[in-house]
């Protein structure tokens, strides 16, 4: 309430000035450390608003359809080399559903707009804030503005029962779609807010009861019973998390040890209600309190943890014999005072019998924690059945795991093996092995596993059934759109699950929705902070083109102290992206000596590439190759150069390099990669051979059947010189452009329709796809053909009639390339060409 609050002041100032904000959205209102609530880009939706207001409505259209800042960076960035496109960018239509969600309807009917919808876009931030999702979501833009235009949400009460009634009524108010129904001013809806927030305070509310009392007597009753009911009573809100001690094992059996710390955490965090402190989190606590990592987490210790992490409680647990019998006890404790506020007990049978009543008290203790009963129900499966009733198979599953984390991922597999050897049902320990087995690159190993762990998928918890469905469809059936959905129910059902987010970032990216993947990658990185999720953030962000948010990600990388080699990688692509030398050289002398140091010889050959320089871009390729072969593995980077000699028109090298690479097929990815190589070196028999084999294997992949064999294809169809069935065949590619899946990338699709174009004559059509790669270097990065798409641009410019435009994207090439190797055919071809263009 404090932030919304916050925000109506900041809406405020603005409109009293006159200015309209019209992208009030998340990714534009910041907290700063000190709790100040920010509105962004003002500036820019001046700017906007400017330059556009009097030609788009004189036109009867909104100034601004896209976020005013394109996605997320300040104007310098984007189009810093193209000044003169600056307005034509920022008011072009919205592409991602990313964009869209935050619109009003008077924006997606791209009528005139007033202060009016930024009331409207505040409703759908201030619906996310309490609900915890979007207000009106969807797969397309399409769906999203129809969504916007005809669906009523869900009362957020209805998502999360803490949300008062009263403010339901203030956000249905303000999400009204006929704005003269609409809050008319934002000092109208801060002064509801401004109410709601003052009949939560709780003075307030005992106030009430106490004034309603008939008399003295019943005031004081009610006065005792309202402290005892208070006194004993739990609430748990979204923020609060819950720190888990290991268990107190008083048995003298170690198999009780980390086995029941294991089923205990997945019988706690099977239900979106209850936010257990994750073990990363835990780790770092206790490295803050100068212990181990690895050191026990007692009753006392977890209390620590929990004033460090500002947790709400500590759940302990124990267990010791009683007779023949086993007692368990689960404690609740508040976090902050060290006050017992639940305590349960109950004795399990026989060996056999523990996981089963573990669990039945974890639900006990649910509900006395306040969980709603539809939640109990919904995620209340025996523990037994979510994990195993094998206390043995748990241990060994928990000390693969120890193995898995500390990167000993062969020492791992044999007691995940053991594991399964115990219980042949334990759903979880396959998916423990078929992530171990894909990390060594045994790919059939894991698949085989995920085939297992998805046939098992009901004897998981929930998240973790999400993940076994989520990792068949992506792995095994290449299914992305499947796995992207059951990755959206995911979010919805556990919104504080990093994981999950992760997952949904990768399928939105890989699905060509790359501002999304961002936001995505954002939430887990808030939620779980790691490299390995800052890694994803800067990632997804450079993928989407939000150059300065890839910056402010490392900015906090560095701050938290995380560095990796993937981080480092990104560094420099996105040093290169903004044409820093300096900082692209820092991390490759970082690189020196490492494990790997081939990765970023790989990337400097790269680099050599897009600019020309392919006898450099020769040694390092080289290098890199015999560094990979020497620790053990064998590289895709020959398949990778051959496709680049091959653009450039270096035919015969790019066939050798293939007749090679074809010896050495490693799996899926060499294979997709090398059809391409041959079609674009001119060998059409062999593309196709790979292509039709790609085809019968994977008849259900996404990316297979959507964007390489369209891709492989149509490059196909060039060589046969017959245009018209490139561009037929590359339609249904269409719609994911902008993807980043596995195999190549790049906007490829694109690439090859524009060249379809120029060989059909059509320079317009060719164009388009061409500035399509050069608006997105983010996805582009270092392939060379982002580098020749300024040199097919000035071709399609040329036949288009448009010589001044020719002569500059010409310019641009030549500016790239002014010291390539001499001997390139299509540098030489473009130097004939601009020489041709110019002569007086």
């Amino acid at each position: 309430m404090d932030i919304a609050i916050q925000i109506c002041n900041g809406l405020q100032a603005a409109h009293d000035k006159d200015i309209i904000h019209r992208d009030i959205k998340p990714a534009n209102i910041f907290l700063t450390r000190e709790g100040v609530a920010k509105i962004l880009d003002f500036g820019l939706a001046k700017l906007v608003a400017s330059q556009a207001v009097e030609d788009k409505e004189g036109a009867g259209e909104s100034p601004v359809t896209h976020p005013p800042t394109g996605k997320g960076q300040a104007p310098s960035e984007k189009n810093e080399a193209h000044p003169a496109r600056l307005q034509a960018d920022l008011t072009r239509t919205g592409t991602t559903a990313g964009t869209a969600a935050y619109m009003s309807p008077e924006q997606v009917r791209k009528e005139k707009l007033d202060a009016r919808t930024d009331l409207f876009s505040f409703g759908l931030v201030l619906y996310e804030m309490v609900a915890g999702r979007r207000a009106f979501d969807g797969e397309t833009i399409a769906e999203v503005n129809d969504a916007i235009l005809s669906q009523t949400p869900a009362p957020a009460h209805d998502l999360n029962y803490s949300v008062p009634r009263k403010l339901d009524v203030v956000i249905k108010k303000a999400l009204e779609r006929d704005r003269s129904r609409r809050y008319q001013s934002v000092a109208e809806m801060r002064e509801d807010i401004e109410r709601v927030r003052k009949e939560l305070q709780p003075a307030r509310r005992r106030a009430r009861r106490w004034l309603a009392a008939a008399g003295l007597l019943f005031v004081l009753a009610a006065a005792f019973w309202f402290y005892q009911s208070y006194r004993n009573r739990v609430t748990l809100f979204d923020t609060d998390t819950i720190v888990l001690a290991d268990i107190s094992n008083q048995t003298g059996d170690p198999a009780l040890d980390d086995a029941l710390n294991a089923a205990l955490r997945y019988g706690l965090e099977r239900t979106p209600y209850l936010n257990v402190l994750a073990i990363d989190k835990v780790s770092g606590t206790l490295r803050l309190l100068n212990l181990l990592p690895d050191t026990r987490v007692t009753p006392e210790i977890a209390g620590q943890i929990s004033l460090r992490t500002n947790s709400k409680m500590v759940i302990a647990s124990s267990i010791a014999d009683a007779g023949n019998r086993f007692r368990i006890e689960l404690d609740a404790i508040d976090g902050q005072s060290g006050t017992t506020v639940a305590l349960l007990r109950e004795d399990a049978a026989s060996r056999n019998e523990i996981v089963h009543v573990l669990g039945d008290l974890a639900a006990q203790l649910r509900r006395k924690l306040g969980e709603p009963s539809s939640s109990l129900e919904r995620f209340n499966k025996p523990l037994e059945e979510a994990t195993s009733s094998s206390l043995d198979a748990l241990q060994a599953g928990r000390e693969g795991y120890k193995h898995h984390i500390a990167g000993d991922v062969r020492g791992a597999i044999p007691y995940y093996q053991h594991a399964i050897e115990l219980d042949p049902d334990f759903g979880l320990a396959y998916q423990a092995i078929a992530a171990a087995n894909d990390s060594r690159g045994e790919h059939q190993l894991a698949l085989g596993a995920l085939r297992r762990a998805y046939e098992l998928r009901n004897r998981m918890t929930e998240p973790t059934r999400f993940r076994a469905e989520c990792r068949y469809y992506e792995s095994v059936t290449g299914e992305i759109e499947k796995a992207c959905l059951v990755a959206l129910q995911a979010v919805q059902t556990f919104p504080r699950d990093a994981v999950a987010h992760t997952n949904l970032a990768s399928y939105l990216g890989k699905l060509g929705q790359p501002d999304r993947a961002a936001d995505e990658a954002r939430e887990a990185a808030r939620l779980l902070p790691s490299p390995y999720s800052y890694y994803d953030l800067v990632f997804r962000s450079i993928t989407a083109d939000r150059l300065n948010e890839a910056k402010a990600a490392f900015d906090a990388a560095d701050a938290r102290n995380f560095d990796s080699a993937d981080l480092r990688v990104h560094r420099a692509l996105l040093a290169f992206l903004k044409h820093d030398k300096a900082a692209m050289e820092e991390q490759w002398s970082w690189a020196v000596g490492k494990p790997d140091a081939d990765r970023f010889l790989s990337q400097r050959a790269q680099v050599e590439c897009y600019y020309g320089h392919f006898r450099n871009s020769h040694l390092l390729w080289q290098q890199a190759i015999d560094m990979a072969t020497k620790a053990g593995t064998i590289p895709w980077y020959g398949i990778f150069w051959s496709v680049q000699e091959a653009e450039v028109g270096n035919s015969e090298r790019a066939r050798s390099l293939t007749a090679q690479a074809l010896k050495s097929l490693q799996n899926r990815h060499d294979q997709i990669y090398l059809a391409l190589a041959f079609a674009r070196a001119g060998n059409v028999e062999q593309a196709k051979k790979l292509a039709d084999a790609l085809d019968q294997e994977y008849p259900l992949d996404t990316a297979i059947q959507y964007y390489y064999l369209p891709t492989i294809r149509a490059a196909i169809k060039l060589i046969e010189n017959v245009p018209a069935s490139a561009v037929e065949i590359l339609r249904p590619a269409l719609k994911y452009d902008l993807a980043y899946p596995d195999s190549f990338q790049s906007l490829y699709p694109a690439y090859i329709r524009g060249l379809a174009y120029l060989q059909m004559g059509d320079g317009q059509q060719a164009a388009a796809d061409f500035q399509k790669l050069l608006d997105h270097p983010g996805l582009v990065g270092r392939d060379v053909h982002g580098a020749l798409s300024h040199l097919q641009l000035a071709r399609a410019r040329k036949m288009m009639g448009d010589e001044a435009a020719s002569r500059k994207s010409y310019e641009d090439f030549l500016t790239l390339w002014k010291d390539a190797d001499a001997d390139i055919p299509i540098y030489q071809q473009a130097k004939a060409e601009y020489a041709k263009l110019t002569r007086p």
